[in-house]
């Protein structure tokens, strides 16, 4: 009952939704979860070990709107919070690469955020940039 009025206080006012900031991919942490794993062929795993691969991406969550950097290409879009629970969000946004809709659950702390890669389903790591809590 309390994560369903806290889920509907979330979307009513995005600005408390928890990922609200600015997160760095952190390719040490991600790469050590692909290492763990030994349904990822070695085609994949070597392109995933390369030094541009992860560590690169910032990634802005602001109330309704997503901002991505990779250093070279800067993109947005948009998402909706569907639900928030103790340890994840999961919202809905438009992914133009691939175009559809989809859902992802974003896991968060206090520094860090998570989310589920889409064919091996690992977790791909993002730090939260100092400062970058919500205003």
């Amino acid at each position: 009952m309390i994560s369903a009025i806290f889920s509907l206080a979330c979307m009513l006012n995005p600005k408390d939704t928890p990922i609200i900031g600015t997160y760095v991919s952190d390719r040490d942490r991600t790469l050590e979860e692909i290492r763990n794993r030994t349904d990822i062929d070695a085609s994949h795993r070597e392109l995933f070990e390369r030094a541009d691969f992860f560590g690169n991406l910032e990634v802005t969550y602001e109330p309704q709107k997503i901002i991505s950097n990779d250093g070279q290409v800067k993109s947005s879009e948009s998402y909706k919070v569907i639900d928030v629970h103790n340890e994840y969000v999961l919202i809905k946004n438009f992914n133009r690469a691939l175009k559809h809709f989809e859902t992802s659950k974003i896991y968060f702390d206090d520094k860090w955020i998570w989310m589920d890669t889409s064919k091996y389903h690992f977790m791909e790591y993002f730090k939260r940039r100092e400062g970058s809590e919500t205003e």
